[in-house]
């Protein structure tokens, strides 16, 4: 997921992120996992994701795998995107 730079800063992409959470967990998953920019680490982080590992290169780009548990406190019913 990437949010245009032109847009940051807005909500759109925690709101991006909350749907997928939410989503995963009504379909019942207990954890979501991504592959996320390390530029984006830190946003990641602020909603709850943990780095599992090392640095990793893809498509040329440095990543690391992170995890969230999702449980019902904090994880809304999904809503459609718009």
């Amino acid at each position: 997921m990437a949010v245009d730079p032109r847009e940051r800063g807005a909500g759109l992409g925690c709101k991006l992120v909350r749907f997928a959470e939410a989503a995963a967990f009504h379909r019942g998953y207990e954890t979501i996992e991504m592959m996320a920019r390390v530029s984006a680490v830190g946003f990641y982080r602020k909603l709850g994701y943990e780095a599992l590992g090392d640095t990793f290169i893809e498509l040329g780009i440095p990543h690391l795998k992170m995890a969230k548990p999702l449980s019902l406190s904090g994880t809304p019913e999904p809503r459609s995107a718009r």
